[in-house]
This record gives C-alpha cells, structure tokens and sequence, in this order.
C-alpha cells in the first residue's frame, strides 16, 4: 500500500464510517465516487478493499492513539492518566460514532473476528 497524499487521506478518513459500515461493503469503485477521486486514483494507492481498511483503520487508531497521548499528563498518576485516556478515548470515538460498529463489521467481515 501506498500512502495517498494528505486531502486524499482526509477525505476517505471522513467517509470511513461510510466505508467501514456500509452494507453491503462499497466496493472500491464506489468509495472513489463517494470521496470524488477516480477508480484508479485509489487502485493506484490500495490494491483493494482490504487494503484500504488496512488504511482506514490504522488511520484511525493512530489519530486515536494521539488523542489520548495528549491528553494524559506523564506526572499525573495512575488514576487520573486513566481518567484522562478513557475520557479521550470516549471524546474521539464520541466524534466518530461509526467507528466501532465499522471496525467489528470490517473485522467480522474479513474472518478476523475469531
């Protein structure tokens, strides 16, 4: 996979609840359509469909991962750097309310639930 260019990746980060929990699941083809980017624009970055939940979700577990980053102060201690990570957590997701559903969906889907 390659990296698509930044207003690329942040458009498809925007519809990726769309493309995570669309049923049935676009095919790549339609994701291209729904960001306004030609078929072969995202073939050229992602190999398929799997390829590019690879990438949606990694995305945003890193964009995740940075919220909760920030938000924890590394002298606080213990019961308030969980406060503030599980606050964060609840914050980004709260922002993004079709990512879990999308992310059990994208997981189930491709058999990688067990």
């Amino acid at each position: 996979m390659k990296t698509p260019p930044a207003d690329l990746a942040e458009r498809l980060l925007d519809a990726s609840e769309q493309v995570l929990y669309g049923d049935p699941p676009p095919r790549l083809e339609d994701v291209a359509q729904l960001v306004g980017a030609s078929r072969a624009t995202l073939y050229y970055y992602f190999s398929g469909r799997d390829d590019l939940l690879t990438f949606l979700l990694t995305a945003h577990a890193r964009r995740g991962a940075e919220t909760v980053r920030i938000a924890i102060g590394p002298d606080d201690p213990p019961d308030l750097r969980l406060r503030a990570m599980m606050a964060a957590m609840v914050k980004y997701l709260g922002h993004h309310p079709g990512m879990c559903a999308g992310l059990l969906t994208a997981l189930g889907a491709t058999g990688r639930m067990s």
